[in-house]
């Protein structure tokens, strides 16, 4: 992935998607990551401290195997959360696996909807992938519910163990093939509009993972 840093900036209505600005950042990505409830069912926990928000946002930059972005909520220009991608090429397959986390006042609201909406454009279209996966716990409903409504079908359903819970439980795996998302959100070409849409009026601009956000 490393041939397409730096992040491009994505404008929405709601949500500006940048690159990690080590200068600003790790302060306001230490307080959004403070609500226990964003870590219910991810793989890690609260950071004890703004040098550990720090060591976490350094660690995204230096991995060239994925690509992050700082979600940023356009009006107020408050950081709200992250949401990396990692592309990943099996027998001529290429298959994407995302990661988004937003802070819990934002849920629900259609910030998420909007950078995956985003995000998917991109991944579609410019790392021309041909299908997206992403994961959940099966006791994650909301997660379920809110993968499920951006046109995901569960395609298998495996054992895994979960250390937060210390038992195993299962996994479901859900994917979206290019083709279906076409059907569902429109042509490439409209895809690409999306993208596009993305920059200000002026024109200015610049791990498989669970889906582990509502």
């Amino acid at each position: 992935m490393k041939a397409y840093k730096p992040e491009p900036t994505f404008f929405g209505e709601k949500i500006i998607l940048r690159a990690i600005d080590m200068q600003t950042d790790p302060s306001a990505y230490f307080e959004m990551n403070s609500d226990p409830e964003l870590h219910t069912w991810t793989g890690n926990s609260v950071l004890p401290s703004k040098d550990a928000a720090k060591n976490e946002l350094e660690k995204y930059i230096q991995n060239d195997e994925i690509l992050t972005w700082i979600i940023v909520d356009r009006p107020t220009g408050t950081l709200i959360g992250r949401y990396f991608i990692k592309l990943i090429i099996e027998d001529s397959i290429r298959k994407v696996g995302c990661g988004s986390r937003i802070a819990r006042a934002y849920w629900r609201k259609g910030h998420n909807r909007e950078a995956n909406r985003l995000i998917f454009a991109y991944i579609f279209n410019v790392l021309d992938a041909d299908i997206i996966e992403l994961d959940a716990w099966e006791e994650n409903v909301n997660s379920i519910q809110s993968i499920l409504s951006m046109g995901f079908q569960c395609c298998k359903k495996h054992a895994a163990y979960n250390a937060k819970r210390d038992k195993e439980m299962t996994k479901l795996v859900f994917s979206l093939s290019k083709q279906a998302w076409k059907n569902r959100f429109g042509t490439a070409r409209s895809m690409e509009k999306e993208i596009l849409s993305g920059l200000p009026p002026d024109g200015a601009g610049s791990t498989y993972t669970s889906h582990d956000t509502l």
